[in-house]
């Protein structure tokens, strides 16, 4: 099994609601959340460079039916390996989806991935 479990989330920074919302989203992944042995979920997280934006994102809107342009910020989650990854980065996902749909940009889908990473 793998030392660690990255969460990757892919976030809009197209427009000012987004900016906001991405804001949001980094306080709440640096805010104090504890677990059981008194240790926050997330004790540490890299974002790529956000002024400017250094990813750009396409995708077919089921909604709009065009391809639609975004820019990207990527945010880096590693959290220990265990069995409650996926319902962390499902709650931080949700979290996320919230505060762009609070800051009028809500987002038909936010992409949010794991992998295994092994430290050495």
């Amino acid at each position: 099994m793998a030392d660690r479990i990255r969460i990757s989330y892919y976030l809009p920074l197209t427009n000012t609601n987004d900016q906001a919302a991405y804001l949001r989203t980094l306080d709440h992944f640096s805010s104090p959340r504890p677990v059981a042995d008194g240790r926050p979920s997330v004790s540490g997280f890299t974002v790529s460079s956000s002024d400017p934006p250094v990813f750009t994102g396409f995708y077919w809107s089921d909604e709009q039916q065009v391809w639609l342009r975004d820019s990207i910020a990527i945010v880096f989650v590693d959290l220990l390996a265990s069995g409650q990854v996926r319902a962390i980065a499902g709650e931080m996902k949700a979290a996320v989806a919230r505060f762009y749909a609070e800051e009028g940009s809500p987002q038909e889908e936010i992409w949010c991935t794991l992998e295994n990473i092994d430290v050495i």
